[in-house]
C-alpha cells in the first residue's frame, strides 16, 4: 500500500473547486484513499492552514469549513501527525526561500512516505520527492464502493454550496457600495486602475481624506475612518469604519463592520505563490507599477517586496487603488 502525506494545498484545491483538473485529480486522489489504495498522513499544521486560508483569504464561513474539514479528516486509513521538530524547522527556513509553516511540515512527513501536493517550493528541500495527486503511482481507476461515494459526494456538495454562498457574499459587498462611489466602465476599461494615475473620475476623490503610513500613501472617502487592530502590528492591519459607528473588528468567526481593510502577509509569500496555490484563476494586474492579482471585485493581493505581500479588500476598491502611491 503506498503511504502518501498530504499537504494543504491538495486539500484547498479539493475543498475549493476553482480548479476543474486539480479538483478532478484531487477527487479521484481521496477515491484512491477511501478504497484503501492509498495509507494517509497529514497533520495539525496541515488543518491550521485549511482554516485560515478558507475562512480569511476564501471568506467561507467557519461552520462550513470545520465541517469540510472533520469530513476529510474522517476518510479511511487518514493519520494526523502531531510532532514536529521545532530546530529542524528552523534550520531549514534559515536555508531555503520557503515559509516556516511549510517547514514545519516538512518535519512531519515519515522517511518512508511521500509528500502530496501542488506547492512546488517543497522541491527545494533535499531528500524529499513531492508528487501531485495526478502523479500518485496509486492513481488507478476502480469501482467506487457505495459509501465511497456518499462521502465524497456530501463534501462535492458542500463545495458547490460553499462556493453559491460566496459568490452571493460578493454581489451583496457590491450592492452596499453606493452609486457614486462605483467608476465608471465607459471612462475606465478595467476596474483596476494602475495607481500611477487617478480614475478620469478624480475630481470625486478631490476632498478624500489621505492615509498615510511609511510604506504606502492613498485616499479614502470622507465619512469613513480608520482604526487598527489592537492583536495586530498597527501599520500593517488597518480596518475602516463609517463615521457614527462604533468600529467593531472581525476576528475569527466574528464578523464586524469594516468597510474597507488591509493586511499584510506571512513573511515569505510572494503573490505568484499565492496564486498558484489558492488563486489560480486570479487575473494578474498592477497597482502603482507593482504586481497584483484581483480575486474579486472587492480583493486585491498585492506585493510590497519580494517575499512579502499584502490583502486588500472592501468597498470602493477601484478607485483607493487608483490613488494608491508607495513610498519606497
Amino acid at each position: 500500500m503506498t503511504k502518501v502525506f498530504i499537504d494543504t494545498s491538495v486539500f484547498i484545491r479539493f475543498l475549493t473547486a476553482d480548479d476543474k483538473q486539480k479538483f478532478e485529480e484531487c477527487q479521484k486522489f481521496f477515491e484512491a484513499g477511501e478504497e484503501g489504495k492509498i495509507r494517509s498522513y497529514t497533520s495539525n499544521i496541515v488543518v491550521l492552514e485549511i482554516q485560515f486560508v478558507l475562512i480569511k483569504l476564501y471568506k467561507f464561513p467557519k461552520d462550513k469549513v470545520l465541517s469540510d474539514t472533520d469530513n476529510l479528516i474522517s476518510l479511511r486509513n487518514l493519520t494526523i501527525i502531531e510532532k514536529t521538530d521545532t530546530r529542524r524547522a528552523l534550520l531549514l527556513y534559515k536555508k531555503h526561500n520557503i515559509k516556516y509553516a511549510d517547514c514545519l511540515i516538512v518535519t512531519q512527513v515519515p522517511s518512508d512516505v511521500k509528500l502530496v501536493t501542488y506547492d512546488t517550493d517543497f522541491s527545494k528541500i533535499e531528500k524529499l520527492l513531492p508528487v501531485t495527486p495526478a502523479n500518485d503511482e496509486s492513481m488507478r481507476r476502480g469501482y467506487l464502493t457505495p459509501p465511497v461515494m456518499i462521502i465524497l459526494a456530501l463534501i462535492t456538495l458542500g463545495v458547490a454550496l460553499t462556493l453559491y454562498f460566496n459568490t452571493t457574499l460578493l454581489k451583496n459587498i457590491k450592492n452596499k457600495s453606493t452609486p457614486s462611489s462605483e467608476p465608471s466602465v465607459q471612462a475606465q476599461p478595467s476596474p483596476i486602475s494602475d495607481a500611477g494615475r487617478e480614475p478620469n473620475g478624480s475630481a470625486e476623490t478631490a476632498n478624500w481624506k489621505i492615509y498615510e503610513n511609511k510604506y504606502f500613501v492613498f485616499k479614502y472617502p470622507p465619512n469613513w475612518f480608520y482604526e487598527s487592530p489592537s492583536w495586530l502590528p498597527q501599520e500593517e492591519n488597518v480596518s475602516f469604519f463609517m463615521e457614527g459607528t462604533k468600529a467593531d473588528h472581525s476576528d475569527g468567526d466574528h464578523k464586524g463592520n469594516e468597510v474597507f481593510i488591509f493586511g499584510f502577509g506571512a513573511q515569505g509569500d510572494t503573490v505568484d505563490k499565492i496564486r498558484k496555490d489558492y488563486y489560480p484563476n486570479a487575473k494578474e494586474i498592477t497597482v502603482a507599477s507593482r504586481k497584483a492579482i484581483k480575486i474579486s471585485e472587492s480583493h486585491v493581493i498585492i506585493s510590497i517586496s519580494s517575499d512579502r505581500i499584502m490583502n486588500i479588500s472592501g468597498q470602493n476598491l477601484s478607485q483607493i487603488l487608483a490613488t494608491f502611491r508607495f513610498l519606497d
